[in-house]
């Protein structure tokens, strides 16, 4: 008999944590499991999820309906394994899982390292720190890097046989296949594009890379940056371009539904944050063959740099120069797929949920 497996998430808009559920629904094993993909509100739905997968809107207008809504559906319908992610999610099932069905068993997915998201409020902070105590009662929690893990289970004081690390998985068909798609804008091949793709916020350090695209203008004049996504801070990063008088080599492209038909245009992908839990969008543009320039910070992201052996492009200073657009070696693409595959990805997925399945 097949396996009733829910996957939970308040709605399908188009984040990370979001396309990594689509991703999973759509590939895992059907003959083995019986996949469910809830949200608390089908709001501004961006990605598109295959009929062979039961979607399940409910409906939840407001945050304080929305446990007995969710409990309810969960011991009507009695799944084998319920798997969330975001914070605020897990957090909410993590109390409610007292309620189950005996047989439900619990995965959650981390998406922030934990000493790197806490509030600089004292109170907060405290606050924050103690409610990781819950994931104790999770049957399995799933971090995306090393950083990750180590990070949480000091924070959580919980045992490393319950935490695992699994990468993100990455369709790597379905980003050639978008990549076709036109743009219907004229990119210049004698100019230089650079590309950043996410969200406009200010952990992603965007004036960083403005001033490193400044100083690259002065000796390529005809060099253009594009800014693909939507954010709070994205007013304030339009202001910023044209107070530098960059704004007719700037160009805010707003959030896309399809970055990679952009990306495979780009010269250049380069990336600032201040902390990365598992940038997917990194790894895209690798499988594009995009050269990459990172700014050096804590995360997943070293975890794709030493898996695919980019360490020169892991850098301490942000500056672009030629030998940033230096194209990769021939063995790129098999480090991409053993790493990162969609299959090898469920694969390690499955084995999770056999393995709480297997506790009963």
């Amino acid at each position: 008999m097949k396996k009733k497996i829910f996957f939970i998430i308040p709605t399908l808009a188009g984040g990370g944590a979001e396309r990594v559920f689509v991703n999973l629904v759509k590939e895992i094993d059907k003959s083995l499991y019986e996949v469910s993909l809830i949200y608390l509100s089908i709001t501004n739905k961006v990605y598109e999820v295959p009929s062979n997968v039961r979607e399940v809107d409910l409906k939840v207008k407001r945050v304080r309906h929305a446990p007995m809504k969710l409990l309810k559906f969960i011991r009507r319908e009695k799944p084998d394994v319920v798997i969330s992610t975001l914070g605020h999610m897990n957090l909410l099932l993590l109390l409610l899982k007292f309620f189950f069905p005996n047989k439900t068993k619990l995965v959650t997915r981390l998406t922030l390292i934990p000493s790197m998201s806490l509030s600089a409020n004292p109170i907060n902070r405290f606050i924050q720190k103690k409610t990781y105590i819950l994931y104790k009662f999770s049957d399995k929690i799933i971090c995306q890097s090393e950083l990750m893990k180590d990070d949480f289970i000091k924070y959580a004081h919980i045992s490393q046989e319950k935490v695992i690390k699994i990468f993100n998985p990455v369709d790597f068909n379905e980003i050639l296949y978008k990549s076709k798609e036109d743009t219907q804008y004229n990119f210049c091949k004698e100019e230089k594009s650079i590309f950043f793709a996410g969200r406009l916020n200010e952990v992603k350090r965007i004036p960083l890379i403005i001033d490193a695209f400044k100083e690259y203008l002065f000796k390529n004049p005809t060099s253009k940056l594009y800014i693909l996504g939507d954010g709070p801070k994205k007013r304030e990063l339009i202001e910023f371009a044209d107070d530098q008088n960059l704004s007719d080599h700037i160009k805010f492209l707003g959030f896309q539904k399809n970055i990679y038909k952009w990306l495979k245009h780009a010269d250049l992908f380069i990336m600032a944050s201040r902390s990365e839990g598992m940038p997917n969008v990194l790894i895209e543009a690798i499988a594009l063959e995009v050269p990459v320039l990172v700014l050096k910070h804590p995360g997943g992201t070293e975890d794709i740099i030493k898996c695919l052996g980019l360490h020169d492009k892991f850098v301490d200073d942000l500056i672009i120069n030629e030998v940033s657009f230096q194209n990769y070696k021939k063995d790129i693409h098999d480090k991409l797929v053993s790493n990162f595959s969609i299959k090898n990805i469920i694969e390690q997925y499955e084995n999770v949920f056999q393995s709480v399945l297997d506790k009963e």
